[in-house]
């Protein structure tokens, strides 16, 4: 079963086990049908509620309604949503003032004082003057204060599109505008490598494009030494499992030559960090183990 198949059928048993009914599209009146041996299937809960571990706070949603990822709206619908799967990791300890059981399911070396979803972290003053109409949009930061060396952990969450969507080069704009890239000189040549085109034949997994706009977008906030990016992913089992770690793991030691800190935690790991806390968060461990290990 390739790994896009594995992600997909794991959520949809745990739906069906939970009495969730299921869509194949929302346009679709029909329910979701049996699997019949397809490569990858379409699933979506008919609400949002429905794919949450608890309903999202008004703060919360306003965290996802400011991103322009439009993720409140069909996306987040999705059984493998990446957004809905940062929103149960993350939400309950945030709205609960466990910032620090967060932190430590993250291995960050410090506490965190506030949880953030969806955060924009420009990678230069004025950026639409300079043709970058968007901004990279962080799934989660933790901030660690003002006064902390490491000021916030920004996390990317992926669930099934490294399994599942094609991996992208750089926009030639972000190329060409060397000033970005001054101090990231390692950076820049493994940008020029993925190229500008619209496939990175370089990787077969990891989404190294995207990476690059977050880690610009953060150094221009707090500095090369200011921050630290956990890449958050679902560890699936097979081949595209272990080439999707080996990409993480070369993109981490390639980064670091430019003195960037970047780390990798599977969602599993993070499940399980979260056990030891256990008593604090009975029905969000046991929601957590039984939707994603």
């Amino acid at each position: 079963m390739r790994a896009k198949s594995f992600v997909a059928e794991k959520q949809i048993a745990w739906a069906t086990r939970r009495g969730i009914q299921l869509r194949p599209n929302l346009r679709a009146g029909e329910p979701l049908g049996e699997y019949r041996g397809q490569e990858y299937r379409t699933a979506y809960t008919a609400a949002l509620d429905d794919n949450l571990f608890e309903q999202m706070s008004d703060g919360v949603r306003s965290d996802f309604a400011a991103g322009d990822g439009g993720e409140l709206a069909e996306k987040m619908l999705a059984l493998y949503s990446s957004s809905a799967l940062a929103c149960n990791l993350f939400h309950h300890l945030k709205t609960h003032g466990l910032m620090d059981v967060a932190a430590m399911a993250l291995g960050c070396a410090k506490p965190a004082v506030d949880i953030r979803f969806e955060q924009q972290r420009p990678i230069m003053e004025n950026p639409k003057s300079s043709g970058f109409r968007t901004n990279p949009n962080l799934d989660v930061v933790l901030d660690h204060g003002s006064g902390q060396a490491i000021r916030e952990t920004a996390v990317e969450c992926k669930f099934i599109e490294p399994y599942r969507d094609k991996t992208k080069g750089i926009k030639a704009r972000y190329l060409e505008t060397v000033t970005l890239w001054s101090e990231l000189p390692i950076c820049c040549e493994f940008a020029k490598k993925i190229g500008s085109d619209n496939d990175d034949r370089n990787h077969s997994h990891l989404h190294a494009s995207q990476l690059l706009k977050h880690l610009l977008g953060l150094c221009h906030r707090n500095g090369k030494s200011g921050f630290e990016l956990v890449y958050l992913w679902y560890a699936a089992p097979g081949l595209d499992g272990s080439r999707h770690q080996a990409e993480i793991e070369s993109f981490i030691k390639l980064v670091a030559q430019d003195g960037l800190k970047v780390r990798s935690v599977s969602v599993q790991e993070f499940v399980l960090n979260l056990w030891r806390s256990r008593t604090k968060i009975p029905e969000l461990v046991d929601y957590l183990a039984d939707r994603y290990l």
